[in-house]
């Protein structure tokens, strides 16, 4: 389960502010079952020029390892698509979830990014290390972003 600081977000539907230069979109979670994201995946069919996907918007390692693979799996089958990113905070909110299985299943869609979101240096400690260095010696790129939080990442702003 999600460490008990870290509320769930909310699902929503966003597009990638990155769209117009690299043509990517963001498909964000309205539901966590595959049925209701075959609408995300019928709008990147439908769109030529979209070669790079993102899921985010609540986060996609909620989903359950089935549902995941089935939704990477239609995203990879997709010929255009070259690149695949996942957003989320699972790895420092939720370590634990980052089973061998989870993993090798991440990694059996390279190419497959994945950008981890940090709030706070305080949010890694010894598990979230272990969880970062599977997924890294998996072969999966990792990369971070944190936000900047008035009184909790940045003092004074």
């Amino acid at each position: 389960n999600p460490k008990a600081s870290e509320p769930l977000q909310s699902f929503f539907i966003v597009r990638c502010i990155r769209f117009a230069t690299v043509r990517c979109i963001a498909v964000c979670f309205l539901s966590r079952s595959f049925h209701a994201l075959e609408a995300g995946i019928q709008y990147i069919r439908a769109r030529s020029k979209i070669n790079e996907v993102i899921l985010s918007g609540g986060d996609p390692l909620m989903l359950d390892n089935g549902t995941l693979a089935a939704l990477l799996g239609t995203l990879h089958k997709l010929p255009r698509v070259r690149i695949l990113r996942l957003h989320t905070r699972i790895p420092c909110v939720w370590p634990e979830r980052l089973t061998s299985d989870l993993v090798h299943l991440l990694s059996s869609f390279q190419p497959l990014y994945l950008n981890i979101h940090f709030n706070h240096p305080q949010e890694i400690d010894s598990a979230v290390i272990q969880s970062c260095t599977q997924l890294a010696d998996a072969g999966i790129p990792l990369g971070s972003q944190t936000v900047l939080l008035k009184g909790i990442s940045v003092d004074g702003v």
